[in-house]
């Protein structure tokens, strides 16, 4: 049992260091330990709480606790209660201890202790004189300051501001209010990445550097590189005009078709052109000044996609004004490449249309247009009215199933061609078919024949009797339209009245019949000649039983 603890030595002193440095914050406490009236060996936990008063009262700050080895009764114990602890007022200690391990209380060991002066807090308390500066550590309070230190006592290291400073070490002076005084002409070797704040004059800037407040030009060698050039890591580097227009120099590639190298152009390269190429104008948009009336806009790549979005329509040509037209050609060289008796053709006009089938899949269909010369080597044809394209001979339209695929030497392979517009007149290769349409007559007594949208008229004939009348005859000059009339009289026989057409018949009787045998098929053939009408349909029928 833990009965008493004596002083070995009563009085509290500051641990000397062995060592040039201050002397610490820290403190050593020595003790004799006695339990049951005998020395104590082993490990104990003492605990040592700093008071203001020898009893009572609150702690000045945390107790410490130490796992401290007691040898014979005697043991030694470092405290630090920190600096501030010690402010010049009486402090107490009181001490707990219990064997080491246990979560036993402390018992608490009475009385407390008074903390004396150590016989250096003594001298500095009672010291008047000088104090070499060796002598004074740690952070001196300003407000333990007093008068004015003299220059000469100061390092070499301090900067006065009364003389002229070099400093040989890096500085930095970070605060926004510093400022400078005087012209900066002994400034050297400024670093312009520096600049973080402020505003550079514009007197102060080079006169190559771009003023926004005023007209600017842009000196630039194309031969060497382009002029003005944006460019950046990302792809929205765009030169952006507010209210305002994009104006540049005349010039074209001599190349070019048109281009003499004195009219101007806006060029959109392909993707790592770095500059216009005076070998190749096939670039993706150029919108130049060129031709004899200038003002063509020219779109010439590999591929070239114009996409309609929903509901929107790709629209050729302008709203009505005259004079204007669409022309498609080939461009192999502007016909230096075409051989002597060659039909030069335009481009391939390709339509394409698409079905899917049972098993899911897409099928397509690639029918095309494609415009002949037709050869003659006498231009027939007078230049347009505004010249721009000088005497013509006849051309050749021609109409493809199974569209021709255009070569690298301007040639055409594959394809199957369903018919031609010739020089002379139409060439149709395979059968020709025309659009039939559909009708019963079971009650009534008129009926119009409208062969203003079919050629071919098929009529179930029901009733009778039965007055019918044409509607849309062709009246152009110089035609010819040939229609057919198909009538089925049915079950019974049919009272008919026709037009005044003119009647045509092998056996001489040039009379329009009046009714149709029952179960015939009765066929006219029509022959509506120049002027069109009634008056000049010539009429042909025959008959026969059967359906």
């Amino acid at each position: 049992m833990i009965r008493k603890i004596t002083s070995f030595a009563t009085a509290l002193y500051v641990v000397l260091i062995p060592s040039p440095a201050a002397l610490g914050q820290t403190v050593t406490y020595q003790g004799q330990l006695n339990a049951s009236g005998f020395p104590a060996t082993g490990l104990f936990d003492l605990r040592f709480a700093l008071y203001g008063t020898a009893s009572g009262g609150s702690e000045i700050t945390g107790a410490i606790t130490n796992a401290t080895r007691v040898t014979n009764g005697l043991f030694t114990a470092t405290l630090d209660f920190s600096s501030t602890a010690f402010d010049g007022a009486e402090r107490w200690l009181e001490i707990g201890v219990r064997t080491n391990g246990t979560s036993k209380d402390f018992v608490i060991l009475a009385p407390r202790q008074a903390i004396t002066a150590t016989p250096y807090a003594v001298r500095a308390a009672n010291y008047s004189g000088p104090v070499a500066a060796t002598q004074v550590t740690g952070a001196l309070p300003a407000n333990q300051l007093s008068g004015t230190v003299d220059d000469a006592l100061l390092s070499p290291d301090v900067a006065l501001v009364n003389a002229d400073q070099v400093f040989s070490g890096a500085n930095s002076f970070a605060n926004p209010a510093n400022a400078f005084l005087g012209d900066g002409s002994g400034l050297t070797g400024l670093d312009a990445d520096n600049l973080a704040s402020g505003t550079i004059p514009d007197e102060r800037l080079s006169d190559n550097v771009a003023r926004l407040d005023r007209s600017q030009t842009f000196f630039g060698d194309e031969t060497v590189g382009a002029g003005i050039r944006i460019e950046g890591p990302g792809t929205n580097n765009w030169l952006m005009l507010s209210n305002g227009a994009l104006w540049l120099p005349a010039f074209t590639l001599p190349t070019e078709d048109g281009g003499d190298g004195q009219r101007g152009g806006i060029y959109f390269g392909s993707a790592g052109d770095t500059g216009p190429d005076t070998d190749n104008c096939h670039y993706i948009l150029n919108i130049v000044n060129r031709g004899p009336h200038g003002g063509q806009m020219l779109i010439s790549h590999q591929s070239i996609a114009i996409e309609e979005q929903d509901r929107g329509e790709i629209i050729l040509g302008n709203d009505g004004s005259a004079g204007g037209l669409i022309r498609v050609r080939y461009d192999d060289a502007f016909g230096r490449n075409v051989s002597v008796g060659e039909a030069g053709h335009s481009h391939v006009m390709v339509f394409q249309g698409r079905t899917r089938a049972a098993d899911g899949l897409l099928h397509n269909a690639y029918p095309s247009i494609i415009g002949f010369h037709g050869q003659s080597p006498v231009d027939t044809f007078p230049s347009d009215p505004g010249f721009d394209y000088g005497p013509s001979g006849a051309g050749v339209l021609a109409f493809y199933t199974s569209t021709p695929w255009p070569v690298s030497d301007s040639s055409l392979v594959g394809g199957q061609e369903m018919g031609r517009m010739e020089t002379n007149g139409w060439s149709f290769r395979g059968t020709m078919t025309y659009q039939k349409a559909t009708s019963t007559i079971s009650s009534g007594t008129n009926y119009v024949l409208d062969f203003g949208t079919n050629n071919y008229l098929e009529i179930n004939l029901n009733t009778s009797p039965v007055t019918f009348r044409t509607v849309n005859p062709h009246i152009g000059v110089n035609s010819v339209q040939t229609l057919t009339l198909l009538i089925h009289a049915g079950a019974a026989k049919r009272s008919v009245t026709f037009p005044p057409w003119k009647v045509l018949s092998p056996n001489g009787t040039a009379v329009l019949p009046t009714s149709v045998p029952a179960s015939s098929t009765t066929v006219v053939r029509l022959e509506v000649l120049d002027g069109g009408g009634d008056a000049n349909t010539l009429a042909r029928f025959e008959s026969y039983l059967g359906p």
